[in-house]
């Protein structure tokens, strides 16, 4: 039987300031009982308040970019294509977007948060370019599953299978919004077409010798 040392807040009080000053969060009782009956270590009280928060918070985060949505100007895609702020950093140094993106995202206090698809595609969109961004994708879903199940194209499955992933992902960020998703997809597309062009191709040539 885990034995009551008291000492189990105590030992995470940090993390659990930086959960109310940051996040704006903090665990509820039972956990903090847990914690101090010695049933929950701290190690892994930290581990799983880490990622049930980066999980969930999506929701508040979407909120807090709705009400602030009038002081958000629009990116345009900078914010969810990673690739794209050290291209202006290096070949646009006097460009002020990402300057400006940082501080609308510090006043709203959505920095560094995961915004979910609807709140990534707000923040580069606005509320009706999100509307359409997300209808967007919905119709690339579409197309890309109709070419799967009616062609032998390898472009509509890599598209389909990038499509299903960001769905997945999408309490999270937008499809273009993870770790060099936008390059992903891309060289997804590349391959794609390249190795659909070479096939149609080779038909052809067939085509020719037959007749």
């Amino acid at each position: 039987t885990p034995k009551a040392t008291g000492a189990g807040t105590s030992e995470i009080d940090p993390f659990l300031d930086v959960l109310r000053e940051s996040w704006h969060v903090a665990p509820r009782q039972y956990v903090l009982s847990a914690l101090d009956s010695g049933y929950l270590s701290p190690t892994t009280a930290r581990a799983l308040l880490s990622n049930y928060f980066y999980l969930t918070h999506g929701v508040r985060i979407l909120d807090l970019i709705w009400h602030s949505r009038a002081q958000l100007s629009p990116l345009w895609g900078v914010y969810e294509i990673g690739v794209l702020s050290p291209i202006l950093r290096v070949f646009f140094p006097d460009n002020q977007l990402l300057t400006t993106m940082n501080n609308e995202l510090r006043n709203a206090d959505i920095y560094g948060f995961f915004p979910t698809v609807w709140g990534a595609a707000i923040i580069d969109f606005g509320a009706l370019g999100a509307v359409i961004y997300v209808l967007l994708w919905g119709w690339v879903g579409g197309w890309s599953y109709y070419g799967t199940k009616h062609s032998t194209l390898t472009t509509p499955p890599l598209l389909l299978t990038f499509t299903l992933a960001s769905i997945i992902l999408s309490p999270i960020q937008g499809p273009l919004g993870a770790a060099n998703s936008a390059l992903v997809l891309v060289s997804m597309l590349l391959l794609g077409f390249s190795v659909d062009l070479w096939t149609l191709r080779s038909r052809n040539r067939v085509d020719v010798s037959g007749r």
